[in-house]
């Protein structure tokens, strides 16, 4: 099939009732000369009282200025951020997903870093630097989970690292198994010790929280490098949509959307702004293949596909594939502290 006129940069993906919002959060792996981490000890929590540096995201911020804003207002510290540790895909049984970011600093901790210390002292206690078993002892499960992952891929010189639930990605996970496993944990979540009142309750702070809306593509790929376009929506765009976030993860709807069989690769999240609306967290994931899927589209060019797509989805094409691996996108360009 010919490929169409050069499009006009494509509108967003047409959602109808999918229920595609998740939260984002994002915090910081501090460590010094010794590779020891930097954790922060909070008020409001009796049973998981360690944590990173983090928090949520608010309105017009992206996670990496979230993870810079939280290091400053916890702990007083200005510090430049370096390359992506993680983005895990966090399953909630009581809330939506929350996509969480965690970046290293660009340098190790010092001694002077330690002494400007400022502690904020309605969420944090104190702070304190440990080994890497004893993160995985002291943070509450998933965040051990995810801290462990990122400190091993980075002592072997990898990362960053696409995680679910804090583990690397499993083919037959699915979104209805994961929020099972949670529903049957019993520890309760953001327990106060005994005479601190949290500013607000657990359901209002969840109900107040910026969304962001989740989509998954493909990059389909056959062995001559042509990248598969699909036309389905009547305009030219990579294969994908919506993510029905409490039915099924990225990768799932990735499959679903082009009967894909076999193993997904996770290549990118790319965090899509709109001055007008929510952003969009875009999960691109790439799987080579020998024939053409079902569905109108057509094979292009790599060095096609800005012209054929439009930024930025031409833009995040572009810079997976000239990086190996899993790459953090903030409007299809990897940012300059991670190249």
């Amino acid at each position: 099939m010919t490929a169409p006129r050069t499009p006009t940069r494509p509108g967003p993906r047409q959602r109808a009732s999918i229920d595609d919002l998740v939260l984002t959060a994002a915090g910081v792996l501090a460590r010094d000369a010794q590779g020891h981490c930097l954790l922060v000890k909070l008020t409001y929590d009796r049973y998981h009282p360690f944590s990173v540096p983090g928090g949520g995201t608010e309105s017009a911020e992206n996670p990496r200025t979230t993870a810079s804003r939280e290091l400053a207002e916890e702990l007083g510290l200005d510090l430049a951020l370096g390359q992506l540790a993680c983005v895990d895909y966090v399953i909630g049984r009581d809330r939506p997903p929350v996509i969480a970011y965690l970046y290293w600093t660009a340098r190790p901790l010092t001694l002077q870093d330690l002494d400007r210390i400022r502690v904020q002292p309605t969420e944090i206690s104190g702070w304190s630097l440990h080994g890497i078993a004893e993160c995985a002892q002291l943070l509450p499960p998933g965040l051990g989970r995810r801290v462990t992952a990122s400190f091993a891929a980075a002592d072997r010189g990898a990362g960053p690292l696409a995680l679910v639930a804090g583990r690397l990605p499993d083919p037959d996970a699915t979104a209805s198994a994961l929020i099972a496993d949670e529903r049957a944990k019993t520890t309760p979540r953001s327990v106060p010790p005994d005479g601190v009142v949290l500013p607000m309750d657990r359901a209002t702070y969840l109900a107040t929280r910026p969304r962001a809306h989740c989509q998954s593509e493909v990059l389909l790929t056959r062995p001559d490098g042509r990248l598969w376009i699909s036309t389905t929506s009547g305009q030219p765009r990579l294969p994908g949509g919506p993510v029905p976030v409490h039915h099924e993860l990225p990768q799932q709807t990735a499959a679903r959307h082009n009967r894909l069989q076999g193993i997904l690769t996770p290549r990118a999240v790319d965090w899509v702004t709109h001055p007008t609306g929510l952003p969009t967290l875009v999960h691109l994931f790439s799987f080579h293949t020998t024939s053409s899927p079902s569905g109108p589209g057509f094979w292009v060019s790599a060095d096609r596909v800005t012209e054929t797509l439009g930024d930025p989805a031409g833009r995040r094409v572009r810079s997976v594939l000239s990086r190996p691996g899993f790459t953090e996108l903030v409007d299809g360009t990897v940012p300059e502290e991670a190249r």
